[in-house]
């Protein structure tokens, strides 16, 4: 596919005029490359660490951010894009980067957001991607500390690459081997850490509370100002 037909084949897909672009040949060689790259199967013969972070860093620029999102606009086109990215940095790689990825600006927030639901739908759409494989691609070599496991960057991965929320919840309880201490230690974090995502630790403790009633975990409580 050369840049003609790959322009070609981009406007296709979106209905929309080449002008779109933004006339930056650097966005045309971007797609060019990740589209040569395109796989079905979940990617594991990949493990482009630097080049998926790269990726991310080239969405900083607005135009490139546009791009990537027209791209992304239906399930169809956000599957193909997922499918050349897992293909030229593998899955793994980019589950990683995803998760420790910080992004302060508008733009790269945006640029994260982007990347993480068309990868998110694609790992939800096999039935061989469980928390427990996401977990070993954002942990390959030494474990995190549990509050991690309840942070934004990694929270927002395991709950939209799964079917169902109780299988995250699932995961997490063994995964903190029902451990009242370890998890009384993440409700506390989540009560007074900005960086928890208190919604999940709250669905999580909802779900304690539901299917392990004798374990008796409290309500996530609101950080109280003092003066």
């Amino acid at each position: 596919m050369n840049l003609s037909q790959f322009g070609t084949w981009f406007r296709e897909v979106l209905s929309i005029p080449s002008t779109s672009l933004g006339g930056s040949s650097k966005v045309e060689e971007l797609f060019h490359s990740i589209a040569q790259h395109a796989k079905v199967k979940i990617v594991t013969d990949v493990d482009d660490l630097s080049g998926a972070k790269q990726f991310l860093e080239t969405l900083k620029d607005p135009v490139q951010l546009k791009a990537f999102q027209k791209l992304c606009m239906s399930g169809k086109s956000r599957g193909k894009v997922a499918a050349s990215l897992a293909g030229k940095y593998g899955d793994a790689a980019m589950a990683f980067a995803l998760c420790t990825k910080a992004l302060p600006t508008k733009y790269e927030k945006a640029a994260l957001k982007s990347v993480r639901d068309a990868m998110t739908a694609r790992w939800k759409a096999n039935s061989e991607i469980t928390p427990v494989t996401i977990y070993k691609w954002i942990a390959p070599t030494l474990p995190i500390a549990d509050e991690d496991l309840f942070r934004p960057a990694v929270t927002e991965i395991l709950y939209g690459s799964s079917s169902d929320d109780r299988i995250v919840h699932e995961f997490l309880w063994t995964h903190l081997e029902e451990d009242y201490v370890r998890i009384g230690r993440v409700q506390f974090s989540a009560a007074v850490d900005e960086r928890i995502d208190k919604q999940a630790a709250q669905k999580f403790t909802n779900w304690l509370n539901e299917v392990h009633p004798g374990f008796a975990v409290r309500k996530i409580p609101s950080p109280r100002l003092t003066g």
